[in-house]
């Protein structure tokens, strides 16, 4: 092969001098040598392909770098569209399919008048599934003929002319089958099965005689109506038949008719499939067989695409992609003259279409992406070159970059459909949108040549240069057919194409719409609003090349709200423009007057204050029903089309005309404010005088008369939509320059109508622009929302709303009654008891009063659920209370109205009790609402302590040793107690008796202390908090004698210890005498589970002697009772209480002393 040693290099898989096929772009040893920069594995195949030489490729080299230079054509008018003629060719439609069929013919069917012929042909080609295989099945008729054998010529100056012959494809698709297949009506027990067979061989020598030379393959299907499983015949007739017909026996078939008809036909589908794929096969060994020079580009890549072609027939998909970017790969290496770019181009691109397409197949859209940058980089940057003149090359090569775009968005997006993902950075509105920007240079282009050529009065040449002849090849001008090795045609058929070429050249602007269309609803399906909006600028500058206003008016509109909304006000000026001449042309009296209005406000727009005389003169004319001149001076509009425009304002204003225009949307050169003035409180009562102040200014530099201001009030209700509540008017308003008109107005609502809270607010103002009577009526509105000064408008200078006077809503309630509350002389209640609040009200309304209803309840903004209940005259539980006084006689105030008020507090708490009074007058009623405060407290504050037998605190007590509860008692008010009982825990051990503490009545004073005292011991098991229990009191009030109330008091918790041991002392007797001798006896219990040892000692205090002994040895005390007897005699030598102290016990793991 020659290439065996060719030095190579492993080449770096990451950072600076990584290296790639140039072909497949993977990394398999680079061969570097010869400037081939091709993995092993590609070299492998290009030189099986071509035969290797040493031969140096030449490169077009430093062709630059792609600069995309993203133009915002903003402030001019553009021309796009696309031409007809000079357009690059399209992708053939036998190339567009990514999955190609094999080409098989049937023969021997009768589909007319035979019904199981066309159940058969139906069963091939009906309802083809995609996972059959890919084979177009035609039937052969009678007059249908094969592609007949070519004899190959080995001049070389043929095989240079072109690359790619057109009707190649037509060979291999519609004319060349890989299968034939001849269906015959042939059983094995045919009782003239010899005659069959004999016609069977015949039709068979006529189909190869049509064949040729062609390696098509041949093969017979028996329809037979039953087959049986053993037939003796059949085996001996299947050899002789094959004999017959020289058919090897894999290429004769048989199909059962019947119901198990398709599952034969899906079988019968797999053979002919794979002798198809032997039929391509073959051809792909006959093209690689033959001898192509090395020196000849246009044949190296002639012979790719053609194994290419057929690699995808034999549905090899891979290795057709692998030879695709090999012939891509020469394209980029051939050099070519400046006659032949264009026809490279077009071979390069359908190429490229090729390449990506496999790759999006193989679902590498990567590949796909860099193979379609690859392309931008490589050849739309070269020169367009000057054949057959610089205009004209200039403008095929924008085109031709437009169509490479479009392509490629098309497979983008019929790969998206079949399930790949898109992101907002990558997706095919960006490739539609690289496509419209270059049909739209090109359209410019084509304006400038149809303009600077001298075409008047040339005829169309004859015959014609641009008809494609039988015999071209892809991407092939028409009138260079016929030229050899490149060579120019005489002058007077270059010049004949050049004028062909020059006349049919025309813009073509409904394919630059529907590239930025679909361009724009791409960018709207992935969230890429902005260029969503360029789009839409650049259809609204194709339609207004174009002549359809109407639809440039609308985009226009939409976008210059758009930008308004988003802030972005750079290409709103031109935006005006453009959307005014519109409005102009098709006679659009809202939209000309809504713009006029925009242009107007100065301070937004200075750039039109040299056209500010001109669009007030026009809004003039308009609202005197007259036609105005052209908006903008120094326009391009000829004289007739300003007569045409003329006509049509003038059948506009034939009928009446009516517009309305909303102010804050448009950003109109007047601003309206609105406020109530009513010092600073934001609620007024009914027959209050009410002001409200409108202010309007301009920034206009001219003085705008409106025929009438309508200020419309209402109160927000449903009633009020239709008809408002107030409505001024003011004829005649003038609103100068850089000075604000203020207007001011009284309202007084009655008491009538503000039975109710309402909320005032103006809710429209408008300013009308003729009459309802006159032929042109407009208005100029503002809502609610934007009449409010909170709303910041830098477009206008500041009004004297701005500082935050009055309020834009101002809340109206009814007027109060004439009602006043005396100080009640009690508001607090001790917890638990019923208690009674006097309330004295004082009525001084003027008028006579029908009845006063007053309804009490908690505040609702402090309600504590069940902190305080009211009770009804029944005794009863309730959440409010209702009282009402009827006032027959009329009696006339001032009177005073009394209330008592019975509540229970059943927590401790402080909150209000709100009292509604109304007050029925003759004709309305009047309310007025009274917040009294309420406050509750415990009955008693209480403090308890434990206690030693020897009256000593203790905080944290032992078990089974006998203590004191002493609990101190402090009234808060003047109160009588009847009984005091004791409800102990669970863990404190006590007698009934001592659990009632009090069972006379006491009359207790405030701050009185009451103290009770129990003797209790602890039975707990661990040590823990102990529950003391509560004391239960049944108390009332010194001043009332009923309405006993029963609180519980908790006494609290303790810490209780345990111990091994309980002590307890006791003298013998029960009197002492002094400097007598008494004896004591000490109780010992052991707490333990364990057996002790005791050694007790008895260390005397100061005021007594011992006259026994002291200390006491006891051992293996175990759960018992030991009781020490005192023999010796204790002296006492004054009187006092006994305190007998320190029993010191001893044991083996632990020391405790105990009291």
């Amino acid at each position: 092969m020659g290439h065996q040693n060719l030095w190579f290099s492993h080449p770096r898989k990451y950072g600076p001098g990584s290296r790639s096929c140039r072909v497949c772009s993977n990394h398999h040893g680079l061969i570097r040598k010869y400037g081939l920069n091709m993995c092993r594995r590609c070299f492998r195949e290009y030189a099986s392909d071509i035969g290797f030489r040493k031969i140096l490729f030449l490169l077009f080299r430093n062709w630059g770098v792609v600069k995309v230079t993203v133009l915002y054509l903003i402030c001019a008018l553009q021309y796009a569209g696309a031409i007809v003629r000079m357009d690059s060719d399209d992708i053939p439609e036998i190339l567009v399919a990514s999955r190609q069929n094999q080409l098989i013919f049937l023969t021997g069917l009768d589909i007319i008048n035979n019904r199981s012929h066309a159940a058969v042909f139906s069963a091939f080609t009906v309802n083809r599934e995609v996972d059959r295989p890919p084979i177009d099945f035609v039937m052969l008729n009678g007059t249908q003929t094969f592609c007949e054998s070519k004899v190959r010529r080995q001049s070389i100056s043929n095989f240079s002319r072109g690359f790619i012959r057109v009707d190649w494809f037509k060979k291999y698709v519609s004319e060349l089958p890989s299968v034939i297949v001849l269906f015959a009506d042939l059983g094995w027990d045919h009782p003239s099965w010899n005659e069959k067979a004999t016609e069977c061989e015949s039709k068979i020598s006529s189909l190869r005689a049509s064949i040729g030379s062609h390696a098509t393959r041949i093969c017979i299907v028996l329809l037979q109506q039953t087959q049986l499983i053993d037939n003796p015949l059949a085996v001996e007739r299947t050899t002789k038949l094959c004999q017959l017909c020289q058919l090897p026996a894999k290429q004769l078939f048989v199909l059962p008719l019947g119901e198990r008809m398709f599952s034969s036909v899906l079988r019968l589908e797999t053979a002919f499939h794979e002798l198809a794929q032997a039929f391509y096969q073959q051809c792909l060994k006959s093209i690689r067989a033959r001898s192509i020079p090395n020196n000849l580009s246009n044949l190296i890549i002639r012979q790719q695409f053609k194994l290419a072609f057929l690699s995808e027939l034999r549905q090899d998909t891979h290795t057709a992609l692998r030879h695709y970017k090999l012939a891509y790969q020469h394209c980029t290496e051939c050099e070519t003259v400046d006659r032949e770019i264009f026809e490279l181009r077009a071979v390069a691109g359908l190429l490229n279409y090729k390449i990506c397409q496999l790759s999006f197949f193989h679902s590498a859209a990567l590949e796909a992406l860099a193979q379609q940058r690859r392309h931008n980089n490589v050849f739309f940057c070269l020169p367009p070159g000057s054949y057959p003149s610089p205009a004209t090359a200039s403008i095929e090569h924008l085109l031709w970059k437009g169509k490479q775009c479009s392509l490629f968005a098309n497979l983008f997006e019929r790969a998206v459909m079949s399930g790949l993902v898109a992101v907002s950075t990558q997706h095919p509105g960006i490739y539609l949108q690289a496509a419209a920007c270059y049909y739209r240079q090109a359209n410019e282009a084509i304006t400038v040549l149809n303009v600077s050529s001298q075409l008047a009065g040339l005829v169309y040449p004859s015959p014609d240069p641009l008809l494609p002849t039988a015999d071209i090849f892809y991407g092939q001008r028409p009138w260079r057919t016929a030229t050899e090795n490149g060579s120019l045609l005489d002058p007077e058929t270059e010049k004949n194409a050049l004028i062909a070429l020059e006349l049919r050249c025309s813009p073509n602007h409904d394919r630059c719409i529907a590239l930025l269309t679909s361009a724009m609803s791409q960018f709207k399906k992935y969230k890429c609003l902005r260029m969503q909006r360029y789009m839409m600028l650049l259809l609204s500058d194709e339609y207004f090349v174009t002549g359809q206003y109407v639809k440039a008016l609308q985009f226009a509109s939409h976008l210059i709200w758009e930008c308004r909304r988003e802030g972005f006000m750079q290409p709103i000026t031109m935006l005006l423009l453009r959307a005014l001449i519109c409005a102009f042309r098709v006679a659009d009296v809202k939209e000309f007057m809504t713009l006029s209005m925009q242009m107007l406000n100065l301070r937004t727009f200075p750039t039109f204050a040299s056209i500010t005389e001109q669009i007030m003169t026009n809004i003039g004319l308009i609202r005197q029903g007259f036609p105005p001149h052209i908006p903008i001076p120094h326009v391009n509009m000829s004289s007739a089309d300003v007569e045409a425009c003329q006509h049509i304002w003038k059948t506009a204003f034939a009928e009446r005309v009516f517009f309305s225009i909303s102010a804050p949307r448009i950003d109109a050169f007047i601003r309206a404010r609105v406020a109530f003035l009513n010092n600073t409180t934001e609620t007024v009562h009914a027959d209050s005088l009410i002001l409200l102040m409108v202010a309007l200014s301009s920034y206009c530099t001219k003085t705008v008369f409106f025929e009438k201001m309508k200020i419309a009030v209402s109160d927000g209700s449903k009633e009020t939509e239709q008809s408002p509540l107030y409505e001024f008017t003011e004829d005649n308003v003038e609103v100068n320059p850089r000075k604000e008109t203020v207007k001011m107005y009284k309202m007084s609502l009655p008491h009538s109508y503000c039975t109710t809270a309402r909320q005032l607010m103006v809710n429209g103002l408008s300013l009308e622009m003729g009459s309802v009577h006159s032929s042109v009526y407009g208005t100029l509105d503002w809502d609610a929302q934007s009449l409010s000064y909170g709303t910041y408008d830098n477009s206008y200078m500041n009004s004297i709303l701005d500082a935050c006077v009055g309020q834009t809503t101002l809340k109206i309630e009814p007027r109060e009654a004439h009602l006043r509350l005396e100080e009640a002389d009690q508001n607090e209640a001790l917890l638990g008891e019923i208690a009674t609040m006097p309330l004295s009200f004082i009525c001084e309304e003027t008028s006579p009063i029908g009845s006063v209803r007053l309804d009490w309840s908690l505040d609702a903004k402090e309600e504590v659920a069940g902190s305080v209940v009211f009770v009804n005259e029944e005794n009863q539980f309730v959440s409010n209370g209702t009282k009402v006084l009827e006032y027959r006689n009329s009696q006339i105030p001032p009177f005073k109205v009394q209330l008592n008020v019975k509540y229970c507090s059943q927590t401790v708490c402080s909150t209000n009790m709100s009292v509604m009074a109304s007050i029925q007058l003759d004709n309305m009623t009047v309310q007025k609402r009274f917040l009294i405060s309420m406050r509750s407290r415990l009955p008693f504050d209480i403090s308890s302590k434990i206690l030693t037998i020897n009256n000593d605190v203790i905080e944290n007590p032992l078990v089974e040793t006998n203590f004191f509860i002493r609990a101190d008692i402090t009234t808060v008010a003047h109160i009588v107690i009847s009984d005091i009982s004791w409800r102990s825990g669970t863990e404190v051990e006590a007698d009934k008796d001592d659990k009632i503490l009090l069972k006379n009545e006491i009359c207790c004073s405030e701050n009185d202390i009451i103290t009770v005292c129990s003797p209790v011991r602890f039975s707990v098991k661990a040590e823990e908090r102990c529950d003391l229990g509560e004391i239960n009191i049944r108390w009332r009030r010194n001043s009332v004698l009923e309405g006993w109330v029963l609180s519980q008091l908790n006494i609290g918790s303790v810490l209780v210890k345990n111990s091994p041991l309980s002590v307890e002392a006791q003298p013998q007797t029960s009197y002492l005498i002094v400097r007598t001798a008494i004896p004591v006896i000490f109780t010992i219990r052991n707490l333990y589970n364990k057996m002790i040892d005791l050694q007790m000692t008895l260390e005397p205090a100061d005021m007594f002697v011992f006259a026994g002994n002291k200390k006491v040895l006891v051992v293996r005390f175990l759960f018992s009772l030991h009781r020490y007897f005192s023999n010796s005699q204790i002296i006492f030598t004054e009187a006092f209480f006994i305190k007998f102290r320190l029993i010191e016990a001893l044991e083996k793991c632990y020391n405790v002393t105990m009291a």
